[in-house]
């Protein structure tokens, strides 16, 4: 199936199913995606959400910030790995960062959202 296109009227139609979820059930149905796509990319039987519970269970110790420290630094390593930048130092980045420090939190998210559809699109 391809990806779905990065147009916010179609996807809100694609997604209007999932619109009466909660943030819980939302949150529960990426991580069961995100399993089932792990799994089978690894060409395993997916864990259940106890296994899966019982497997994060460093994770949960974590702030949010932590794990998005962690995950900004694993998005950095892809970008190396894709040649889209040369290194990980966290002083280079800080100044490459700068002018986007001057958006809210809530344009920063929508600007992550927009650009993870557009990276499915590649």
């Amino acid at each position: 199936m391809a990806a779905l296109p990065c147009d916010v009227t179609d996807l809100l139609a694609e997604s209007s199913c999932l619109l009466c979820f909660s943030e819980r059930e939302l949150l529960a149905a990426k991580a069961l995606l995100q399993e089932q796509l792990f799994a089978d990319g690894a060409s395993a039987t997916p864990r259940t959400a106890s296994e899966l519970a019982e497997a994060s269970v460093a994770w949960k110790n974590l702030s949010e910030s932590q794990q998005l420290a962690i995950q900004v630094r694993q998005l950095c390593n892809d970008a190396v790995d894709a040649g889209a930048r040369t290194e990980c130092d966290g002083n280079t980045l800080a100044s490459e960062i700068a002018c986007f420090c001057g958006l809210s939190k809530s344009q920063l998210q929508s600007i992550s959202s927009m650009l993870e559809c557009e990276l499915r699109q590649t």
